[in-house]
């Protein structure tokens, strides 16, 4: 693929479907420095073509961030949502940043503005819930568990969206066994229902279908909720004992 963008850009070094070709293929190998180099060299299109000079900054957006830059990344990608402001990936992407730089409220507007362009998206869903669990771990009280249910059902719908389509999916399972493993409470259900929730979904998620996530890794949240759940168990039956012995 990149051979053939290569040729095409022989022909017209400025074909920004070229360019953008030719940044997808660097990517998938890996090669994102090469990717916004290639990128770098020309994204002034002429208006008339808007649309392909926002791809290629959301692809220079996109390259940025691999590369450890997140500031030129949102630079970048605020110039292709100038470009479309329908575009859900680039929203999407602007999200995933200001998740990345730990700014949850910022990832949260721009994630919902994803949602509005594209209501169906799997993983626009699975992030928006992300964003929200990462929201509530900063609040307390009430304030927390409304930011805990608005995650849970931004991931219900995102597992939801994937089951409709015949599969599961593994980032939306991921997220939703770590939002009932990591709230301290959520209103409606107790300890144990939480717990049990967190290692039913821990354990269905498959870490081949995740980036930047190894099978150590999902073993160890698995291991955790199921230690977790043991323990809320044993305090239960405490409980139901302490109150049967009770005058």
């Amino acid at each position: 693929a990149a051979q053939a963008a290569r040729a095409a850009l022989a022909v017209d070094a400025d074909e920004p479907r070229a360019i953008a070709a030719l940044a997808r293929a660097l990517g998938a190998l890996g090669r994102w420095d090469g990717a916004h180099a290639a990128l770098a060299q020309t994204t002034d299109v002429a208006d008339s073509r808007a649309a392909a000079a926002a791809e290629l900054w959301q692809l220079r957006g996109r390259a940025s961030y691999r590369l450890g830059d997140t500031a030129r990344a949102l630079d970048e990608l605020a110039r292709a949502a100038a470009l479309r402001k329908d575009d859900a990936a680039t929203w999407n992407l602007i999200g995933v940043v200001r998740l990345d730089r730990s700014e949850p409220a910022e990832a949260i507007q721009a994630l919902e503005l994803a949602r509005s362009h594209a209501p169906g998206s799997v993983a626009i869903a699975t992030n928006l819930g992300s964003a929200y669990r990462r929201a509530a771990s900063l609040v307390t009280g009430d304030d927390a568990d409304a930011l805990y249910r608005k995650a849970e059902r931004s991931y219900l719908a995102a597992l939801g969206a994937a089951l409709g389509r015949g599969r599961g999916d593994a980032a939306a399972y991921l997220g939703l066994g770590l939002l009932y493993l990591d709230a301290p409470r959520l209103p409606g259900i107790d300890a144990v229902e939480r717990l049990r929730r967190a290692v039913e979904h821990l354990a269905e998620v498959d870490p081949r279908q995740l980036d930047g996530v190894d099978a150590t890794e999902v073993a160890r949240y698995l291991a955790e909720a199921r230690r977790a759940l043991e323990a809320a168990r044993r305090e239960a039956e405490r409980g139901r004992g302490g109150r049967a012995g009770a005058p």
